[in-house]
């Protein structure tokens, strides 16, 4: 017997697929953002966005909860969990372009360890499950910023480490798949060397890597460990304009997809930070 030549997938993935098949996606709010991400943010996802500090991480999902939430009463809500105190109220307001803004749509919840993401999460089922508060009737994003912070403290991959890591990934994946939310984890980026025909020296893990990325995006992988690479379903670089290797002037940034269940990677778009806008 000839085996053909589909692709084999595996059940999580072929479940994946059946649920986003008939999934939505919603707006970030900065057109080329939209058109990278293949229309928006798509529900029953878990998106990363990853790079090294001061790429825009923190204000880039400010600007979408603003594009999500702020408009009316009657728009989605989001929770934003915030583990090193980055979320700013004032920033918020910047971007918004409405002269009444509605901020009740938008709740943020201060956590410092994992055991805490993990209540909150558990908190979050419980309320998705009964459907008695208008908040979370209306909830479709849930920002995680930023996840290293919490996750570092059992990286040793030892028991209850592992078994913490693999209990925040299920509810992760339960949340957005029964509830059809969209989750944004925030994860650091962190730097490796490569030799001078472009091949890693040590050893690599997470997307990306193809050809068409500059040699500064290559240098570039996510934290967290290669257990962790295989759990987002998107992954987005965020960089700097004035890193090594781009010709961008200040204050703009570069997103670049290095994993996607929708479109091509190594594609990016460039992107400007204003006082008030990110367009």
């Amino acid at each position: 017997m000839t085996m053909s030549n589909t692709s084999i997938i595996t059940g999580e993935a072929a479940l994946h697929n059946l649920v986003s098949s008939s999934s939505k996606y919603i707006s970030t709010g900065i057109r080329k953002l939209d058109l990278l991400l293949d229309g928006g943010l798509w529900e029953c996802e878990i998106v990363e966005f990853y790079g090294k500090s001061n790429c825009c991480k923190t204000q880039l999902c400010h600007k979408i909860i603003e594009s999500i939430s702020c408009h009316s009463e009657t728009s989605p809500s989001s929770l934003y969990i915030d583990l090193h105190n980055d979320f700013s109220a004032s920033r918020l307001l910047q971007f918004c372009k409405h002269q009444n803004p509605n901020l009740d749509n938008v709740r943020v919840i201060k956590k410092v360890t994992i055991d805490g993401i993990l209540r909150t999460l558990e908190e979050v089922q419980k309320e998705l499950c009964h459907g008695q508060s208008p908040f979370f009737e209306k909830l479709r994003l849930i920002v995680i910023d930023a996840l290293p912070f919490a996750l570092y403290t059992v990286m040793d991959w030892k028991n209850p480490g592992r078994q913490i890591q693999e209990q925040l990934i299920r509810s992760l994946r339960k949340i957005s798949s029964i509830y059809k939310l969209t989750f944004i984890i925030i994860n650091h980026g962190v730097t490796f060397r490569i030799d001078q025909s472009g091949s890693v020296i040590g050893k690599s893990f997470g997307s990306g890597g193809g050809s068409s990325l500059s040699k500064y995006t290559k240098n570039i992988k996510p934290a967290l460990g290669i257990y962790w690479s295989h759990i987002p379903n998107t992954r987005i670089l965020l960089s700097r304009g004035d890193e090594d290797g781009f010709d961008l002037k200040d204050n703009k940034f570069r997103a670049t997809v290095v994993k996607s269940g929708h479109d091509q990677i190594n594609r990016y778009t460039d992107f400007l930070i204003t006082a008030n806008d990110i367009f």
